[in-house]
């Protein structure tokens, strides 16, 4: 009787265990963390999907998923949603070929950055995901012509870089240029889109003292993405963002003749070695 009680509690403690940590999995979301964030944006994809039906669209290499609530809003406000999508798409093509790759996008408020009304975020599957808000019809247009085309550039070349398995987010230094290549080739493939926000979001003076800081864990473990990239804590919002396109613009100055694109698969730690970034 005791031996079946001792297992009784083992595997109830078992259970506890497995549950706390699928918990945790599906809760690790924020835009380009390196968990396993596969499932999240999967249920919410069919959450979008379920609230407000969904068609698909192939564009060369991509399957892409828009919901129709998303193109209904886009149409009343006189933009055309699957237009933009696809030469978009075409575009970014050209300049970056890659393996085929799924683009999932949604309506969720909640996950777009609030001054360009888009958010994005690409899995270590390579599977990319886009979120719109369609609540404010005065800043659709905006956020479906001007940066829904930046995100998808953005996402794109993580795509691109994961599937080389050149860029992670393991390290600060891999972290900080791999977002600042996709800041930049994001630039390189619609130059006419404003300066993104996060790429100039700090002052000189908090450029040196943040560039002091992370100088020397550069190479360490990237355990607080959301301190360096997010502003939670000590840091300002994006600090990681400008520093990493600081660095990629420092390099692509002394390397006339490589892009943003060129350097897809390039390691981050040749391309601070040698962007010569002293702010």
């Amino acid at each position: 009787m005791r031996t079946s009680l001792w297992a009784v509690a083992i595997a109830l403690v078992l259970v506890t265990v497995a549950a706390s940590c699928k918990a945790e999995g599906n809760t690790r979301g924020s835009p380009d963390d390196q968990g396993d964030v596969s499932q999240v944006a999967t249920t919410e994809r069919e959450r979008a999907s379920s609230a407000a039906g969904e068609s698909q669209m192939v564009q060369g290499r991509f399957g892409v998923r828009i919901p129709d609530q998303a193109r209904v809003a886009a149409r009343a406000e006189g933009t055309d949603l699957d237009r933009t999508v696809e030469e978009s798409l075409r575009r970014i093509d050209e300049l970056l070929p890659a393996p085929r790759a799924v683009v999932n996008i949604m309506i969720d408020p909640s996950r777009v950055i609030p001054e360009v009304g888009v958010g994005g975020f690409t899995n270590p599957n390579g599977d990319v995901s886009i979120w719109l808000d369609v609540r404010n019809p005065e800043r659709l247009v905006e956020a479906t012509e001007v940066w829904l085309p930046d995100t998808l550039a953005h996402e794109v070349h993580h795509q691109r870089r994961v599937a080389q398995k050149a860029g992670s987010w393991a390290t600060l230094g891999d972290a900080v240029v791999t977002e600042g290549l996709a800041t930049v080739f994001a630039r390189e493939a619609f130059p006419s889109v404003p300066l993104q926000p996060w790429a100039s979001a700090l002052a000189a003076d908090q450029e040196r003292t943040v560039w002091e800081l992370a100088r020397s864990l550069l190479d360490g473990p990237n355990r607080q993405h959301e301190r360096w990239f997010f502003g939670r804590g000590d840091l300002p919002r994006w600090a990681g963002y400008t520093l990493g396109v600081n660095i990629v613009t420092s390099y692509l100055r002394t390397h006339p003749g490589e892009t943003a694109g060129s350097l897809v698969g390039e390691s981050a730690a040749r391309i601070i070695r040698e962007s010569g970034y002293d702010p």
